[in-house]
């Protein structure tokens, strides 16, 4: 793949072999995902916004608020048209993302460290720490970016350059920040590769900026005419503002330490071992960066310079963006989206450790099988678990099949619900007791409820959660929408007014107090959740299981359904 690899005795048939290899790799890694596909609350942000463009025929920014998910929501769309409106097309893009970017990884750690053998260490340690699948998007971005800058900085091909564009602004447009440190990372290898030449580096620095614009062109011209790319910049630099100081980016997660315990059992406990692969991830990029030093520096630097400085000073550059932006506070829900460049970096820097095939020595099968048994043991007991868990493939794909048939049912199957202890009994309410067609206006983050209850959600608001979006401007939008909209019934907790004291006010003018449940949720609010109907809405039935009425066949004369 990349026209310099180190490794030249039979290279055709060597190159033959690693495309054999890595297809294979991606075929694993496909199935191993689907098989173990686990869709979690936060990924119903993005389902349930999917849902809303298909069922609905609202597009984000204009008709709901979206934090910079723009492609990643339609792409959701698309997957649940093709499958019906199930789980099946979420899951099967996911693990296919995740599976390129394994492959990606086989590919660059291979040549980065002329080992085919390294190469599949590092693909399996990008299994052991996998990414959440909604992080889909990141890791497949990171690595396809990082293949096109090493094809560049072996070839300087102005293809690959143009290719890398495309892909820079389509990865901003899954996620914003995805494009963002693609374009950093492009830049990098750019100076890298050009940094003599003034007059080239300028010039396809411009081309690749022109490019990323001209990608971009058509999306933004259509954000101008719906919503106005002013208040497009505007939600997704809201949304990462208050996201951002919630979080707390430049915090470094700490090593939790009990009063009387030992360090050594404080490092080796479940809360702390994350924390450690965390800064061992992190710890690779100041000792990637010292040793480019080292190698540029050393005897022939200008060939390292041409072959290897820039692919790893891109990747370093990558690697810290995404240290810094995401690998924050929950970390153990992140590691995932960083071990893909750590395993590059890490297979970069065990290259030169490895015995070289010419020097036919007995010592290169052993220091590979060893270094790389060592390094993914650390990795599995670092995640909490044991190889035993990687070798019950019967077992897994025994689960994963069922859990693949469960995935294509609709209405959802209810095993699939996330957080079903906190969240069966709001779901089960909102599906049986409100009319189909209708929206619902449901306080905190719950964006599962809105696909399991197959019902919408009201004022171009999934989740109320973090102060997002609670500005006058947003409120007094989420009020007009609320307005226009068929909102029967809305579900608040009771301090929802302190948080969106506007809403509130609506809500109070328009619904009225129908009842209080927990829903049986163990961390509900002390005085339960509010549920109120809009007023002129009038119970067809009662539940009992609640206590709380229903209104499941009503529907309204004026507004006649949704």
């Amino acid at each position: 793949m990349f026209p310099h690899d180190t490794d030249t005795h039979r290279p055709d048939l060597k190159a033959d072999v690693r495309r054999a290899l890595a297809a294979l790799v991606l075929l694993s890694a496909f199935v191993w995902s689907l098989l173990t596909v686990e869709l979690l609350n936060d990924h119903f942000d993005r389902i349930s916004r999917g849902r809303q463009i298909l069922v609905e025929g609202e597009q984000p920014f204009s008709g709901f608020r979206d934090p910079g998910y723009f492609l990643t929501l339609y792409t959701s769309a698309a997957a649940q048209a093709v499958s019906g409106g199930s789980l099946i097309g979420e899951a099967v893009i996911n693990s296919a993302a995740i599976a390129a970017a394994v492959a990606f990884t086989f590919i660059l750690a291979t040549h980065a460290a002329s080992s085919t053998a390294v190469g599949i260490v590092a693909a399996l340690f990008t299994v052991i720490v996998p990414p959440r699948y909604y992080d889909y998007d990141k890791v497949l971005f990171y690595t396809s970016g990082l293949v096109l800058a090493w094809r560049y900085a072996d070839g300087r091909a102005l293809g690959t350059l143009i290719a890398t564009a495309v892909v820079t602004a389509v990865a901003g447009l899954f996620r914003y920040d995805n494009g963002a440190f693609l374009f950093v990372a492009t830049i990098t290898t750019l100076f890298a590769c050009h940094w003599r030449e003034p007059g080239r580096l300028f010039r396809r620095t411009l081309v690749y900026g022109v490019i990323v614009v001209v990608t971009l062109a058509p999306v933004a011209m259509a954000w101008q005419q719906t919503i106005g790319l002013s208040e497009v910049a505007r939600q997704i630099f809201t949304y990462a503002q208050i996201e951002g100081a919630r979080t707390q980016i430049l915090t470094l997660p700490r090593l939790r330490v009990e009063a009387g315990q030992s360090v050594v059992v404080a490092l080796v406990s479940p809360e702390n071992r994350a924390m450690l692969l965390y800064f061992l991830i992190i710890a690779l990029l100041p000792v990637a960066s010292a040793a480019l030093v080292y190698r540029v520096r050393r005897p022939h630097g200008q060939r390292v310079m041409a072959h290897d400085a820039a692919k790893i000073a891109a990747s370093v550059v990558l690697g810290a963006l995404v240290a810094v932006f995401i690998l924050r506070d929950p970390v153990r829900a992140r590691l995932g989206s960083a071990a893909p460049i750590a395993a590059i970096l890490a297979a970069w820097l065990a290259g030169p450790l490895v015995p070289s095939r010419e020097a036919r020595s007995h010592a290169r099968p052993l220091v590979i099988s060893l270094g790389g048994v060592a390094a993914l043991y650390v990795a599995l007991v670092l995640t909490g678990r044991s190889p035993a868990d990687l070798l019950q493939v019967s077992r897994t794909a025994a689960a994963g099949l069922t859990k693949v048939r469960e995935l294509t049912r609709m209405p959802p199957s209810p095993s699939l619900l996330p957080d079903a202890d906190a969240t069966e009994g709001m779901v089960t309410y909102v599906r049986a007791c409100t009319p189909r067609g209708s929206r619902v206006l449901v306080d905190g983050f719950v964006p599962q409820l809105y696909f399991f209850a197959e019902r919408g959600f009201a004022g171009g608001m999934p989740v109320f959660f973090g102060g997002h979006w609670s500005s006058v401007q947003d409120q007094d939008r989420i009020v007009e929408q609320l307005r226009r909209e068929f909102v029967p019934l809305a579900i608040i907790e009771p301090d929802f007014a302190v948080r969106y004291d506007r809403v509130g006010a609506y809500l109070s003018s328009a619904f009225v107090v129908s009842g209080v449940s927990a829903f049986d949720n163990p961390r509900a609010p002390a005085d339960g959740y509010h549920v109120l109907l809009q007023r002129g809405v009038e119970a067809t039935t009662f539940d009992s299981r609640w206590n709380l009425p229903c209104l499941a066949s009503w529907i309204p004369a004026a507004k006649g359904g949704s």
